[in-house]
């Protein structure tokens, strides 16, 4: 197939498969408590965390632990500073970035609730060409840093092939469905593959497209194999059916002002972000969470609006739909707020109150 007509025939990588920590945030755990995960698992994770971070500066083994597990984009310099036998006591620099790498976590976890997975990664989906795996069924081989040395060293490079029940999502995830369970398998013949989340080219529907409509062209997907992440049913919710809408035709050619015109709606129809908001509202309302009515409206409210620049199709969000009010978590100072009963931001409001006036008080 010949999708566009150039005469660029140059291959270039926009990106390859990598050691990626995995993180809760917002959208993952509000679909996680209304499958059945027990709100208690997410405070216990919480803990773990700020545990962590709390001994970053005067623990070097913990230290060395949270920059090569949780901090892969930014860990090679402190992970190999503290490898190497330096300490924040004694280098400035190191002290500097560890401060830093703690400042980050800790706002990401009041803002966003990223809430580090230690049993879990982000990882780049791709298709089992040799068609070995069943529906139902993946394959995963994760790097695992190494506790001695830095991980960056060829030398001490490891992979570890997960089998049993997993977790997967793709952001954004408001459906229930959106959040698969699979069952992960070794299989021998798979194992070049190297962080990657390999799914089977057999079933009725393809998995990456029952989760948020995804598909392969370079997404990557959150997995979890930790079992007290696992809904209790260990099945997956029905998904949603992300049917393509068609595409807006134009009976001529297309010219430059159609390219300005689209340009300018998407700019000014950009709903995503208020979507996902009211649906963190509906779901902290109802006793339903993610399941209820309005958050089911605004799941495919969302999956049509962010397909907007592929269709040219606006969406609109009714009235009934828009909060009028925001749980004290979302930090909408310029909106009218409440106070959420619901238990896992009410575990996190503990910190909040802290944070925002002492952003250096966990430093």
């Amino acid at each position: 197939m010949r999708k566009f007509e150039s005469t660029h025939s140059v291959l270039e990588v926009v990106s390859w498969t990598k050691f990626q920590s995995a993180f809760l945030n917002r959208q993952i755990i509000t679909l996680l408590t209304s499958l059945g995960v027990p709100d208690s698992v997410f405070w216990q994770m919480q803990g773990a965390m700020l545990h962590n971070l709390d001994r970053i500066l005067s623990d070097r083994e913990a230290a060395y632990q949270v920059v090569t597990t949780s901090c892969s984009e930014h860990g090679t310099i402190p992970g190999l500073m503290l490898s190497a036998g330096f300490t924040p006591e004694t280098e400035p620099h190191l002290k500097a970035m560890l401060i830093t790498i703690k400042s980050s976590q800790l706002q990401g976890l009041l803002e966003k609730t990223k809430i580090f997975v230690p049993k879990g990664r982000w990882l780049m989906g791709c298709l089992d060409e040799l068609g070995i795996l069943e529906q139902g069924q993946c394959f995963i081989r994760a790097s695992v840093p190494s506790q001695h040395g830095s991980r960056f060293s060829s030398g001490n490079k490891s992979e570890e092939v997960i089998v049993g029940t997993i977790v997967m999502a793709k952001n954004p995830c408001l459906h229930p469905g959106d959040v698969r369970i699979l069952e992960a398998v070794d299989v021998p013949e798979l194992h070049h593959l190297v962080d990657c989340l390999v799914f089977p080219k057999k079933g009725e529907r393809p998995h990456p497209n029952e989760a948020s409509g995804s598909d392969l062209d370079g997404d990557v997907y959150f997995v979890t194999w930790d079992e007290n992440l696992v809904p209790p049913r260990k099945q997956s919710w029905t998904p949603m059916d992300y049917a393509p809408v068609p595409a807006r035709q134009l009976s001529r050619g297309v010219r430059q002002h159609d390219i300005t015109d689209f340009f300018l709606k998407n700019m000014v129809s950009e709903i995503l972000g208020p979507i996902s908001n009211a649906h963190v509202v509906h779901a902290d309302r109802s006793k339903y969470g993610a399941m209820d009515e309005k958050c089911i409206q605004l799941a495919e409210l969302a999956a049509t609006a962010v397909d907007f620049p592929k269709t040219g199709k606006i969406v609109t969000m009714p009235p009934f739909l828009r909060p009028q009010e925001y749980p004290h978590f979302m930090e909408k100072e310029d909106d009218i707020s409440y106070k959420s009963e619901k238990n896992p931001w009410k575990a996190l409001s503990v910190d909040s109150t802290v944070y925002p006036c002492k952003i250096f008080g966990r430093l």
